[in-house]
Order: C-alpha cells, then sequence, then structure tokens
C-alpha cells in the first residue's frame, strides 16, 4: 500500500511512504518534475519544428511569386512580340495589295487560327 508523499529538498524530489508484504515502510524518492520536463523539451523541439516549417513554406511562396512575376513579364513580352510582328506583317500585306490588287487570291494563305 502507499502512504503520504513529503517533499525533499529541491521542490521536484519527493518521499513517497511505501509499505512493504511485511508491513516494513520503505521510504521512495520520487521526481516529479520529469514528465513536465520531457513535455517541456518536446514543446520546444515541437516550437522549433514549427517554426522551421514556417520559414520553408514562405521561402517556397516567395520563389513561387517570384517565379509568377517572371512568368507574368515573360508573357507581356511575348505579346508585345506578337503585336509587333503582326503590325509588320499587316504593312507589308498592305504594300503587296497595293502593287497588285487581285494578290489575295494569287497568294491565298489559311487564315491564322486565333485572328
Amino acid at each position: 500500500s502507499m502512504a503520504l508523499m513529503a517533499p525533499l529538498g529541491p521542490a521536484s524530489i519527493q518521499i513517497m511512504m511505501i509499505k512493504s508484504q511485511s508491513g516494513r515502510s520503505v521510504q521512495v524518492p520520487v521526481d516529479i518534475q520529469v514528465a513536465s520536463r520531457v513535455a517541456n523539451e518536446k514543446r520546444k523541439r515541437n516550437a522549433g519544428a514549427s517554426a522551421r516549417f514556417r520559414a520553408r513554406r514562405k521561402e517556397k511562396e516567395r520563389e513561387a511569386s517570384q517565379s509568377i512575376a517572371s512568368m507574368e513579364q515573360q508573357l507581356r513580352d511575348a505579346i508585345e512580340d506578337a503585336e509587333y510582328y503582326r503590325a509588320e506583317r499587316d504593312f507589308f500585306k498592305s504594300i503587296v495589295h497595293q502593287q497588285q490588287p487581285d494578290s489575295e487570291k494569287l497568294y491565298a494563305r489559311p487564315p491564322s487560327p486565333r485572328l
């Protein structure tokens, strides 16, 4: 059977009195803060892991944002190039039409799929 616990020295260790089968009292020192210490260490490790995870996620989001911005700029450049070359095509096409009014029939090409 167990009996009362009395503090001994530092608050983390207490003495527990246990009665043996023969009836003798046995004093057993018990560290009552081991579990708390383990829980605190686990909490600290978890907090560190969470902080590292948040930092990695933030870095990935920053890289994705930069990649998106770069691709958006490439798209704007490609659209600008397409508009320039479309205007050039139309300019030279008009010159040919001025020189040969029936050139549309002579040099027929399939229509652009996106115009």
